[in-house]
């Protein structure tokens, strides 16, 4: 099973916003056509899917509830705690993607929250470095004018 820390997600505003337009929160068909494509690429049987998100929505969940919920057609939603126990059994954060898209929304992976946050400090530090490097340019060439201007007055 994935531990907490790694199921933390950051989410991050996307430079388009969600629109506030009758039915353009709608996600139900795609979250359904996500969740079959889920179930069946995730490597484990309905019957093992269904207990082990039994196990964490700590609910009955049947093989029968996933079929109808995937059914084409059916009136069925996925429910909201599904999404995050979904991640936790099959490992696809698909459902979870939906949602926040349909808020404008991107999730973003604690793995490259850190390598971004790595490449912003190597930034940070070049810059740095660059700027130490003008100062002790500067500070050498004011040494050498001073030096300058005192071998010039004892001449």
């Amino acid at each position: 099973m994935t531990s907490t820390s790694q199921l933390a997600l950051a989410l991050l505003a996307t430079p388009s916003e969600p629109q506030l337009n009758p039915g353009s929160m709608a996600c139900d068909a795609e979250l359904k056509q996500a969740l079959g494509r889920i179930i069946a690429q995730c490597g484990l049987s309905r019957a093992e899917i269904a207990h082990k998100l039994s196990v964490v929505m700590d609910r009955n969940i049947t093989v029968q509830s996933l079929y109808a919920i995937t059914a084409a057609g059916s009136n069925n939603k996925v429910p909201a705690d599904m999404c995050p126990a979904i991640k936790v059994v099959c490992g696809s954060s698909e459902l979870l993607d939906i949602q926040a898209s349909y808020a404008g929304l991107s999730l973003v992976d604690p793995d490259d929250t850190i390598k971004t946050n790595l490449g912003r400090v190597t930034q940070a530090i070049q810059e740095l470095t660059q700027l130490q490097e003008q100062l002790h340019q500067e500070l050498d060439s004011r040494e050498k004018a001073d030096i300058h201007l005192i071998c010039t007055k004892h001449q």
